[in-house]
């Protein structure tokens, strides 16, 4: 029977009391346009109730120090499960972390070097190996027939004679000595003759006394030859050269650890130095001319008149260019004179002398500006990068040290493992060792491969968190849920295909269906429609966007939905927009050319645009699109118009730039949700507003400025609220109740500000105008209408335009970006010949295809007004609408970055290329089809029951046990049996901290979760609760109503509603 999650009356934001029923253990998904209100029903409300119920069952002590969880606004949900949700956000900023720390390969990688690796010496580069006390009694015992001693060395006293040494070491109980020497003595610490019965335990306490005292080195010697058998170290320790390792264990590789960290740079593998191509930005100017930036100001030209002085005096020519000079000419400019100053002549100390004379004087705020203005991250000099000391990096596995396994692409990582399996496999290693290893490889291979199905296979070990996309750090967390193993869990995703070509969505929806088919049910927002094809239940919220969405248009199957009226039914029939395929650009067009790129994994590539025309950059995900825009196209033409952006990578020409004015880049950075910054404010039309209140003649009267009618200042905002038009009631361990204002009502703004009035509204009632409202109100205002015009370009019409910013979806947060980037200010007239370069980097994220075909009007718009625009792209609809195609690949990483393709449209369809498939299945119409028969059948789950291998926790003796779920399961034993250690210990203790890993680093300091218990595997473990048996009795302070945590809440009670009462005339105060 076919369980749900059944919500009802759900009123969050825009929803209009919606009532849905989610079937559990499906893939459900819930679309509409962007603005709708599918987050707040997915997240604000389904996710936000799932998560708030777990951590009821935490502690109040603990529930405190959690992001305390708003009840959402809903009459009713049940069946609802605990609840995960993997957003498209990066909330990565140290650089500290990387993609081995986030996917938890680094810790793996770290134990697998602790037992695995080979150590070698960092001098003579020759295999270090420690020799076992049993190994080495084996050892002796195969020279049947033989006499065999034991021997170590000492080293004589300097003021002992040759008798008081031979003394000494009898009183010791050595008497025989097998050697001697001037300051060195080998003495035996054992001899026998080997036989069958010889005593074994005779040979090992003979080898433990020759390490002990020969402080672990000895031979073992043939008495018969005198030959030595066999040197013996039992650390890690060169015979050869006598250095001393320490031994392996994981902190010893790890970067975030004293233990493994560089000590120059702190495991960070850069340090702080100067940038000299922002001290001389252009070469082309000489001395005189002011080629040394930072002598350009007033404030230091002191040290440009006495450059000039000194290059006279030593014959250095300032009236040339600075790349011209000799290379001893520059080296004198930046280091100075090494030569001792006459005493008439000046002495140049040079630029560098400059910086650190600056250094001294940072504890000012100013010269800390200034130094920050010419700084640039420098790989460390002592590690070269590599964030490690020496000691760990001459451990090796298959001949990498961890920081050149690290620096492997996780595809060519993969090919490694399967590789050092097999090794492991035939290895003379111990039994023990073999399956302690073999299980770390088995965890990185299995990890490996779902980073390879979500198509991250591109991505490097050592990359920092805080490069990745929102979309990238999504697609790893859904890796390390699967990793994790959790079943009957809520997984809420947050458009997952973001940042995928449409190639590795497939893979993407096989990682998904392994999700469900390990108990979980999947709820998705989307607005792919291949991610759309393959759910098993569909929603669409709707009709409009913002206050004309919040209802449910459409639920059922893809094959309905296709049939549906619904918005996204139709532009699934549609097929893209309907634009006319041209073969080739007309003649005269003019391209911006850069040759011999390389970057990264750029392989000296040749790349052009068309001008005036709509570019769109495309290629499977690594591909190096990024690289090409942020490292080259953006900063070579910014520089072409004097912004100093820095250059990673080289090209050896770039041409058909001159008739830029400006280059502008809208880069990925989702915007901060401010609840105190509103559309108007973002896109600069709030302070115009103020501006035009403060030119009334009642504001004037009132001596009102401009500030008065801004919300954010105390002399016009509520001075309850603080402008906020709300209080906040904080109730500790509870979720915060936000109440409105009693003063100002909710309007922000103090009574008497609202008694201004422009032609009948208040400075509150423009505020609460739509943007189309606004336009018309502001018709005669060309500093007002046309911002708002861009607005309304990119379909954000029905907003208000004092709507806080913090309660906008993801897709209109976008276009609010975009608008902002198109803002009107920034064109000049094109008759000048003068025109923009805009670059945008996948704009179309969190966009229904409706909106996508606003974009794509709103930047033809700019190709109208005769600018060009770049983008980087995977969704089909929009590449269908480009100009000029230019396609990355053919791979990812290392297997890409080369054109495959710089043509237009109709030439892209011609060929066999990722893109021009897909877009050939797009656009002929192949692609609406139905679920394929092989997913439709895919929904037996795993067979539904926990199962833990080899547990060894307490008295646990390696114990494999089924544990069915679903079902009333009784476990019993003799007391101290292991009873509750399996129970608690293991079962409770694992499915909470796998949880747990889900909440941020913050909250889990104070979780205080558990180790990881001692066992090899446990599989489909859901979140536990657990209800112990009280053992122990509480202290004098503990009563019913602590243990039930109903003085807690009357405690707060007390706070929120309590009167004081006089204790004397028991009257209210």
């Amino acid at each position: 029977m076919q369980k749900y999650i059944t919500v009802k009356g759900a009123h969050e934001h825009n929803l209009k009391n919606v009532s849905i029923k989610i079937p559990i253990n499906r893939v459900t998904v819930v679309t509409g346009l962007s603005g709708s209100g599918k987050s707040s029903l997915v997240i604000d409300t389904i996710s936000t109730e799932g998560k708030r119920r777990y951590i009821e069952t935490f502690s109040s002590y603990a529930r405190q120090f959690l992001d305390r969880v708003d009840k959402p606004k809903i009459e009713e949900i049940s069946g609802l499960l605990p609840s995960i949700a993997i957003e498209q956000v990066n909330p990565v900023k140290t650089s500290r972390s990387t993609v081995g720390t986030m996917t938890e390969l680094s810790d793996y990688f770290k134990l697998l070097f602790s037992r695995a690796a080979r150590l070698f010496c960092e001098k003579c580069s020759k295999e270090i190996k420690r020799d076992s006390i049993e190994e080495l009694a084996d050892f002796v015992k195969k020279f049947k027939g033989k006499k065999i001693a034991i021997i170590f060395s000492v080293k004589k006293p300097t003021k002992f004679s040759n008798e008081e040494f031979q003394t000494w070491l009898s009183s010791q109980g050595f008497t025989k000595i097998f050697s001697r020497s001037k300051t060195n003595a080998k003495v035996v610490a054992g001899r026998f003759a080997v036989t069958n019965k010889i005593d074994t335990g005779e040979i090992l306490e003979a080898l433990e006394l020759a390490s002990k005292l020969g402080k672990n080195y000895f031979e073992i010697v043939d008495l018969e030859t005198m030959d030595v058998l066999r040197t013996c170290v039992t650390i890690f320790a060169c015979p050869t050269c006598k250095l001393s390792y320490k031994r392996p264990r994981p902190a010893l590789f790890s970067f975030n650890s004293p233990i493994g960290a560089c000590d120059a740079c702190k495991g960070f593998g850069k340090t702080i130095g100067l940038d000299l191509s922002l001290i001389i930005p252009d070469e082309k100017m000489s001395l005189r001319e002011g080629a040394i930036k930072p002598f350009n100001s007033e404030a230091y030209k002191k040290y440009k008149s006495d450059l000039l002085k000194c290059s006279e005096i030593e014959g250095i020519p300032v009236d040339i260019p600075y790349q011209k000079l000799s290379a001893k000419q520059k080296k004198w400019v930046l280091e100075g004179s090494c030569r001792k100053s006459e005493l008439a002549k000046p002495k140049w100390k040079g630029v560098y002398s400059f910086f650190t004379k600056m250094e001294k004087k940072s504890y000012k705020m100013h010269v800390r500006v200034f130094l920050s203005r010419y700084r640039s991250y420098d790989d460390c000099k002592k590690c070269e990068g590599k964030r490690l000391k020496k000691e760990p990096l001459n451990w090796k596995i298959r001949g990498k040290d961890i920081h050149e396994w690290s620096c492997l692409e996780l595809v060519d990582v993969e090919a490694e493992i399967k590789l050092l399996l097999k090794e492991v496999k035939q290895s003379g290693f111990s039994s023990g060792k073999i399956k302690a290893t073999m299980l770390i490889l088995d965890e990185i291979k299995n990890r490996l491969s779902y980073l390879g199905e979500v198509g991250l296979n591109y991505l490097r070990l050592d990359r920092q968190s805080r490069t990745l996309s929102g979309g990238e750090v999504q697609r790893i967390n859904l890796t390390t849920a699967l990793g994790s193993s959790l079943t009957n869990t809520l997984f809420i995703l947050d458009e997952p295909s973001t940042g995928l070509h449409h190639k590795d969505i497939s893979n993407l929806v096989n990682v998904i269906k392994r999700l469900k088919n390990m108990g979980n049910t999947i709820l998705i927002v989307e607005h792919d429609s291949k991610m759309i094809a393959e759910a098993d239940m569909i929603f669409e919220i709707g009709p409009g966007p913002g206050e004309q969405g919040g209802k449910i248009c459409f639920n059922g199957s893809y094959d309905n939905l296709l049939l549906s009226n619904t918005v996204t039914g139709k532009f699934l029939r549609k097929k893209g927009f309907q634009k006319k395929i041209i073969g080739k650009l007309e003649r005269g067009t003019e391209y911006v050319e850069i040759r011999k790129i390389k970057s990264n994994n750029l392989k000296n590539i040749d790349i052009r645009f068309p001008k005036n025309k709509l570019t769109c950059i495309t290629g499977v995900s690594g591909s190096g699109k990024s690289t090409l825009v942020e490292n080259i196209i953006f900063p070579a033409l910014s520089r072409t118009i004097g912004k100093l952006e820095p250059i990673k990578g080289t090209f050896s020409e770039l041409s058909g730039y001159e008739s830029f004015f400006d280059v502008v880049y809208a880069s990925q950075k989702v915007l901060q949700k401010n609840s105190r910054s509103n559309a108007a404010l973002y896109i600069g039309v709030f302070t115009p507003i103020r501006e035009l209140f403060a030119r009334l003649e009642e504001s004037k009267a009132r001596k009102y400025t401009s500030s008065h009618f801004s919300f954010n200042s105390n002399l016009g905002r509520c001075s309850s609220c603080a402008g906020t038009g709300y209080e906040e009631i904080e109730l500790q361990f509870l979720s915060d109740i936000s109440l409105e204002c009693v003063d100002c009502k909710g309007r922000k703004y103090k009574n008497a500000i609202l008694e201004v009035k422009l032609r009948g509204y208040s400075i509150y009632d423009v505020l609460n105008l739509t943007v189309s409202e606004a336009y018309d109100f502001f018709i005669e205002h060309d500093n007002i209408k046309n911002k708002l015009e861009r607005l309304k370009t990119v379909g954000l019409d029905y907003l208000k335009i004092g709507q806080s910013i913090s309660t906008l979806s993801g897709g209109e947060l976008q276009r609010l970006k975009i608008a902002e980037h198109l803002n009107s200010k920034k064109k000049k007239s094109v008759d000048l010949n003068e025109s923009i370069l805009f670059i945008f980097d996948e704009p179309t994220t969190g966009l229904h295809l409706a909106d996508v075909e606003k974009l794509v009007f709103a930047l033809k718009k700019l190709l109208d007004e005769g600018h060009t625009v770049v983008v980087i792209e995977h969704c089909l609809e929009f590449i269908s609408c480009a100009d000029w195609i230019i396609e990355l690949g053919p791979g990812a990483g290392v297997h890409g970055g080369k054109v495959l393709i710089q043509n237009t449209l109709s030439q892209l369809m011609q060929t066999k290329t990722n893109t021009g498939l897909a877009l050939n299945e797009l656009l002929t119409n192949q692609s609406i089809k139905t679920k394929t028969s092989a997913l439709k059948k895919n929904n037996d789950v795993e067979k539904k029951e926990v199962f833990i291998e080899n547990a060894r926790e307490n008295n646990l003796s390696n114990l494999s046990i089924k544990i069915p779920l679903n079902r009333i399961v009784v476990i019993t034993g003799v007391s101290g049996s292991g009873k509750s250690t399996l129970a608690f210990e293991i079962l409770y203790a694992e499915g909470r901290r796998r949880y747990l890993e889900s909440l941020n680093a913050y909250a889990r300091q104070f979780m205080q979760p558990a180790s990881r218990p001692d066992f090899d595997r446990l599989t489909n473990i859901p979140p536990t609760v657990a209800v112990e048996q009280r053992v122990t009795r509480g202290g004098l302070k503990s009563t019913v109503g602590t243990l039930t945590e109903i003085s807690h809440f009357l405690r707060v009670l007390y706070v929120a509603i309590g009167k004081q009462f006089c204790p004397d005339c028991n009257q209210s105060v």
